[in-house]
């Protein structure tokens, strides 16, 4: 079944699959650079530390934030009432069961940030992806719903897409390969995708300028990161 549902963003409305419904399937190359080895210490050994980001979060959230925008109650926007681009529902859901558009309309920043951090982040365990993988798939989910940023991922690094979840197979399959490859492999499919959508000449500049940016970000955190 294609259910597809759209989501107003400060970008425009987005056409996304959410959960494990299905959208547009795109082939991906798999990317199979493992990290560049650093020479190892004087009489010493290789250790390997992959750096994740227990710290990104924030600034992360910050960038995504300029993005959704503030208070929204489109009439073509079937999510209603939306406020951070946290909509009446996931509030209802993590937050107020009985909210009303007044609730959300006044949602405290910090309401908004602690659902996105389990809805998108803990849900993907980005905490547990190397600097820049971890702010693309973020932005992805919240974008287009993780039920296709997690099967993206699994696509970039050679694993079946039967499911969207982040397993411990996912995690050890990215730590084998190179992060700067990873980000660019799941933007370009993301704008790849964005492109397809049939609101694409409206909110296209939109959308666009967002993927570059996220790209941009995480391509800088990824290079920040050390192998030490």
């Amino acid at each position: 079944i294609d259910v597809r549902v759209n989501f107003a963003t400060k970008d425009g409305y987005i056409e996304s699959d959410h959960s494990d419904m299905e959208g547009p399937q795109i082939a991906l190359h798999s990317i199979n650079q493992e990290p560049q080895r650093q020479p190892p210490p004087p009489g010493g050994f290789f250790h390997w530390r992959i750096p994740m980001a227990t710290s990104t979060y924030d600034e992360a959230l910050r960038r995504l934030l300029a993005h959704e925008g503030g208070y929204t109650n489109h009439p073509s926007d079937p999510g209603g009432p939306t406020n951070y681009g946290i909509t009446i529902a996931d509030y209802r859901k993590y937050v107020k069961p009985n909210a009303t558009a007044a609730d959300v309309r006044v949602m405290k920043l910090d309401e908004a940030k602690s659902i996105y951090r389990a809805k998108y982040w803990a849900a993907q365990r980005c905490d547990e992806l190397p600097p820049g993988v971890d702010d693309s798939i973020f932005d992805y989910g919240v974008n287009s719903g993780i039920g296709r940023s997690g099967k993206v991922l699994r696509r970039v690094v050679g694993l079946p897409d039967n499911t969207s979840v982040v397993t411990d197979e996912v995690l050890k399959a990215v730590a084998k390969r190179d992060a700067k490859a990873i980000v660019v492999a799941i933007n370009d499919e993301r704008l790849r995708f964005l492109k397809g959508l049939k609101t694409w000449p409206v909110f296209g500049a939109g959308w666009s300028r967002r993927v570059a940016e996220v790209k941009a970000f995480s391509l800088s955190l990824a290079e920040r990161s050390v192998v030490a």
